[in-house]
């Protein structure tokens, strides 16, 4: 209950024409005089009614009050603090010692130095907001209500931000974002959204306000942009995000750009690295560049350019050879631009290295061939077996023509043959694995193989790498045979004679061993077709045997791939899983 004395006091302290309030030692307002209700309507407080300061600190009401406490609550006194609420106005806080353990602030609201004519003229002619270091908005003037279709209200305490710009814009006006945080002046175009979900471009002035050498708040001068300013505002964004959109596909794709007569006059880092060709020897040449004569062919002149010379995007996959003469699939999109005519001058090709999902497909659909082929090789070699057995018997009893009888006993040894062949493809059956050193087995093959070599004028070279053995788990009459069938392979490839060249090399977890030749070579359409059942480039032949040695290697966790130049030779790699230790 409040005494006599401070009835008295109370009601003199109301009839005084400025807010006064009165606080405990800690500056926390008990007690605020009836004109405080008038001011708080004159500043940007959510707080419009004296009896809701009560329990606050006078330091909580100004953003950069609780900075300011040692200031405050220094041994002297009187003491006057000013603090800026906006461009227009500052508070004076005149601090006095009232009674025991509390104070009694005097709440002046003063008019900043600036003539009230100007005050109308940018009040009606250009947007302003007063803005806090932590970006809520203090106060909004008219203009701005009208170019960003909020109220006054609607603004007050909102963070600037957050209500005027969409995230992806802070990034495209980073300078000015920058500027805010650093306490730097700014001017330029910004695009600002509003109340309606509109976008307004604004020529705009960012100001900021310090006292004591320290920044208390911000005021963001603005008008609508004028038409030279708005095109530069929109020439910058649009750049910018061209350059977000240049770097986004740098990041995940393979871009190439060609001339109205497919030369290439760019490429990016990423398809300069993956191909192993410098930009410098890419510039200049032409789109078919690293392709086959076959899919130069097949796809530059049947597929790729009808479609663009009518102005259409083109997509498929492209094959070509990389400088270290690896072979890479790529899925393609092709873009061209066109001209008043409608006619193509530039083209941007949009590359993704697809190799290994290719490889991947093409060793799927190669063991779905084997394991059908599997299934009809174990029926076929089964009933063809044991009629040969009795026909090859009868045949050595006949009289007569030993020529003829030569001849059929050979052909029966040759179905023999096949049919032998036919029961590697048929479904696993028990296989003896043991630990065996590949290069102590190629090297038993090649002995082998010499007297056959010579016959032919071929030599054969071979090469370890490393030192010690390359052990892995395997049946080595298996893997005997694939040796035998690529090597003979390479010597029937060289029919004038010619080198051989095998390479064993290994890293701890895998062999690779290449057999190289220098023979007739083959086509890429031969190329993708081989391994397939009954396709041979040799005349004679009845494709089963690489047909077997894919299957072996397949059995034996490896795999085979191949590269062949039309009178450039042929080389086979193969590669096989070591034993770890």
């Amino acid at each position: 209950m409040l005494k006599p004395q401070e009835i008295d006091s109370h009601s003199i302290l109301n009839g005084v024409g400025e807010s006064i309030f009165i606080t405990d030692r800690k500056f926390i307002i008990k007690w605020a005089n009836r004109y405080t209700n008038t001011v708080l309507q004159d500043i940007p407080f959510t707080i419009k009614r004296k009896e809701d300061l009560y329990g606050l600190n006078v330091l909580e009401l100004f953003e950069e009050g609780t900075e300011r406490w040692n200031e405050m609550n220094s041994d002297v006194y009187p003491k006057e603090i000013k603090v800026s609420l906006s461009l227009f106005k500052t508070v004076h806080l005149y601090i006095e010692k009232w009674q025991k353990d509390e104070f009694i602030i005097t709440f002046k609201l003063m008019d900043h130095n600036i003539p009230t004519a100007w005050q109308r003229v940018i009040d009606n002619y250009v947007g302003m907001l007063s803005i806090d270091r932590t970006g809520r908005v203090l106060f909004g003037n008219n203009k701005s209500c009208k170019l960003l279709l909020y109220s006054s209200e609607e603004q007050l305490n909102q963070v600037f931000t957050e209500l005027y710009f969409d995230p992806y814009l802070q990034n495209t006006y980073s300078e000015f974002f920058q500027a805010f945080t650093q306490g730097n002046q700014w001017d330029g175009a910004l695009q600002a959204k509003r109340k309606d979900g509109s976008y307004i471009w604004i020529d705009a002035i960012l100001i900021p306000i310090k006292e004591n050498g320290s920044n208390t708040q911000y005021v963001l001068l603005f008008k609508e942009a004028s038409s030279d300013k708005l095109k530069d505002a929109k020439l910058k964004k649009a750049l910018k995000e061209l350059s977000a959109i240049k770097y986004a596909l740098d990041q995940s794709s393979m871009i190439a750009i060609y001339d109205e007569n497919q030369v290439i006059t760019y490429v990016n880092e990423a398809f300069s690295n993956l191909v192993k060709y410098s930009k410098e020897e890419l510039l200049g040449k032409h789109y078919s560049y690293m392709m086959s004569k076959e899919d130069y062919n097949k796809v530059f002149h049947n597929e790729l350019m009808e479609p663009l010379d009518k102005g259409k995007v083109w997509k498929g996959e492209v094959r070509k050879i990389a400088k270290d003469g690896r072979e890479l699939w790529f899925d393609t999109t092709v873009v061209p631009f066109l001209n008043k005519q409608n006619k193509p001058y530039q083209y941007v090709s949009i590359q993704m290295d697809i190799t290994y999902k290719k490889k991947t497909e093409e060793l799927l659909q190669r063991a779905e061939k084997l394991s059908v082929i599997g299934e009809l090789a174990a029926g076929v070699a089964h009933e063809i077996r044991n009629p040969l057995t009795s026909i090859k018997g009868f045949a050595q009893l006949l009289e007569g023509n030993d020529f003829y009888k030569q001849i059929i006993l050979d052909e029966i040894d040759r179905i023999s043959s096949i049919v032998s062949e036919f029961m590697v493809l048929a479904k696993p059956h028990a296989v003896n694995y043991s630990s065996k050193d590949i290069g102590a087995l190629l090297r038993q093959v090649i002995t082998f193989l010499e007297s056959e070599a010579n016959l032919n004028n071929v030599s054969i070279h071979y090469h370890q790498e490393v030192e010690g053995q390359l052990k892995m788990q395997c049946e080595e009459n298996q893997l005997k045979q694939v040796f035998l069938n690529l090597i003979k392979n390479s010597i029937e490839a060289m029919p004038n004679g010619g080198p051989i060249h095998i390479i064993l090399s290994g890293d701890g977890n895998k062999a690779k061993i290449s057999i190289s030749d220098y023979g007739v070579g083959m086509t890429g359409d031969k190329l993708e077709k081989l391994g397939e059942p009954f396709f041979s480039t040799k005349e004679e032949g009845n494709g089963l045997g690489l047909m077997v040695s894919y299957k072996i290697i397949h059995n034996h966790g490896g795999d085979i791939s191949v590269r062949s130049k039309i009178n450039q030779g042929t080389t086979f790699t193969i590669t096989l899983p070591l034993l770890k230790g």
